[in-house]
């Protein structure tokens, strides 16, 4: 059960202070928090989170924001397309670059590439007027960035998105 505590963890704002933030319970945390919904509009999660994972760098409040941004983007990609669908996280470590890695992937609707290359741009969105500022993804871009990581986007239309993030561990 997830504790007021952490639920208030969420409510308080950044300080941008650079610990070692497990993966895996970061996710954890986030998924707790977003299930419910997510299995009352007919999404289902699955997770493969590799055991052992060595912890990241960086400030858990904002690489849970990420992970929210991203994962509401991922429902909103499969409400639209208006059939049950599967988010999948996977999580990884990256032995050549010291690097834990998180993979979110969904079976929405997907984007042209055109759109692709430019998600990350502020204000650029592919959703309607009034569902969407075009904010989401480019704090994200920013937020792994200042953690020294790499964030790339893959898409298909019709079958969906895949996010890959890596962030350098925090030995």
């Amino acid at each position: 059960m997830f504790s007021c505590l952490s639920l208030l963890s969420f409510a308080r704002p950044a300080k941008g202070e650079s610990k070692p933030v497990p993966i895996n319970g970061m996710i954890e945390d986030v998924l707790t928090l977003m299930m419910y919904e997510m299995r009352s509009e007919n999404i289902t999660v699955k997770k493969d989170l590799q055991l052992s994972l060595p912890e990241v760098s960086g400030d858990r409040q904002l690489l849970e924001q990420v992970v929210v941004d991203i994962l509401m983007n991922a429902r909103w990609a499969i409400q639209s397309k208006k059939e049950p669908g599967t988010i999948t996280i996977e999580t990884r470590y990256e032995k050549g670059r010291d690097a834990g890695c998180i993979s979110i992937s969904d079976t929405g609707v997907g984007m042209p590439q055109e759109n692709i290359d430019r998600i990350f741009e502020p204000f650029f969105t592919t959703k309607p007027a009034g569902q969407g500022t075009g904010l989401g993804l480019s704090v994200v871009y920013n937020v792994i960035k200042e953690h020294k990581g790499t964030i790339e986007a893959k898409s298909e239309v019709n079958k969906g998105t895949t996010f890959k993030i890596t962030l350098p561990c925090s030995h």
